[in-house]
């Protein structure tokens, strides 16, 4: 049984079977790389306090799904053995932005943890080694030591050490179009950091790019109140995952894709040629949360060669497909290896 194949067999049976498992998409090519190995992503999740949360109606979905969720990934990774399947949480994990109105810097990150013990201490658990990232409602946890190991993104490595992906927040993308415009120099020269392929241990130079997420948070004047997508993101089509998953499913491309559905394809593949001239490392997968629309988004470089985009989705906010345009709340967790990427939705069952 492959990796995938035991995701997926554990997802289906997640609180004992009383899940909704469907595929959001589903892509299998030579250039997403990773035999023997399976990486797992869990995207935006929004925690603040109840008492914040209250105030403002906006909150994470399924927490308790996702805290057994976690749980399961630990007994996987034990039993699949832990140097072949890794997790990451790739940011927005507390949401600063939304807690406090007036100073994100204070460290408030132990305030929200504490509000929601059961899901942090599955995700922070020694066993499951989770790799955390920060996005930019989170970003300034940077400036706490509990945590200094959270990264602003981490290369994804194949079994000869080289890299082949890169996964990240996806807010570089907003930063990016701020930095040919607005941003001081000195805070340009900073976004290099983020993308560099070593950090030193203990010392990420990233007091730099906190101004450059605090002036994207001063151009959005309800970041720190309410905010909330004006409507459902497509997600083009769903099927159950309980089926024989396909190779190829609502895989978006310029040339058929649902709405937003190549949105921040062409800045991924900017992305990794920036990466190639700077630091020579050659990327074909770029994994993103943020933009809460989970799909696999694809570049044609030639029918050989394209950039592949793994959008991890969210578990906030609502999606809607072709097939059914009510609103469903977002539970998304994507995973990629053995030359597959696929990325499912998860509820529980009524």
């Amino acid at each position: 049984m492959s990796l995938h194949d035991e995701l997926l067999s554990n997802l289906l049976t997640l609180n004992g079977g009383a899940v909704d498992v469907r595929l959001v998409a589903s892509f299998q090519h030579g250039n997403i790389g990773f035999q023997d190995k399976l990486k797992i992503f869990l995207p935006d999740v929004h925690l603040v306090t109840q008492q914040r949360r209250n105030a403002f109606d906006y909150g994470n979905n399924y927490e308790d799904l996702l805290t057994a969720l976690v749980r399961m990934l630990k007994q996987l990774k034990k039993s699949a053995g832990s140097a072949n399947i890794t997790v990451y949480q790739l940011g927005d994990l507390l949401d600063l932005w939304r807690q406090d109105p007036q100073n994100s810097r204070q460290n408030i990150g132990a305030l929200i943890a504490n509000n929601h013990q059961n899901l942090m201490e599955a995700l922070l658990d020694d066993d499951l080694e989770t790799h955390f990232l920060l996005g930019n409602h989170d970003f300034n946890l940077s400036g706490f030591p509990d945590f200094d190991a959270w990264a602003p993104c981490e290369y994804l490595t194949d079994s000869t050490g080289k890299a082949t992906a890169i996964a990240l927040h996806g807010h570089v993308f907003d930063w990016q179009q701020q930095a040919l415009n607005v941003l001081p120099e000195v805070v340009k020269n900073a976004l290099a950091y983020l993308i560099a392929p070593m950090w030193p241990q203990g010392n990420r130079p990233l007091g730099e790019l906190i101004p450059l997420n605090e002036q994207m948070l001063q151009q959005l004047p309800n970041a720190r109140g309410y905010i909330r997508a004006p409507s459902p993101v497509a997600l083009g089509r769903t099927i159950p995952a309980h089926n024989e998953i396909p190779p190829r499913f609502n895989v978006q491309t310029h040339a058929v894709h649902a709405d937003n559905g190549m949105l921040y394809a062409a800045e991924a593949r900017a992305l990794c040629n920036d990466i190639q001239q700077k630091f020579g490392e050659t990327l074909n997968v770029v994994v993103i949360g943020h933009t809460h629309h989970a799909r696999i988004a694809m570049i044609e470089d030639g029918e050989d060669n394209p950039l592949i985009l793994v959008d991890a989705g969210a578990w906030v906010e609502q999606y809607s497909t072709v097939e059914d345009d009510q609103p469903h709340l977002n539970a998304q967790i994507a995973a990629i290896g053995e030359g597959v990427a696929r990325i499912y939705q998860l509820a529980a069952s009524a």
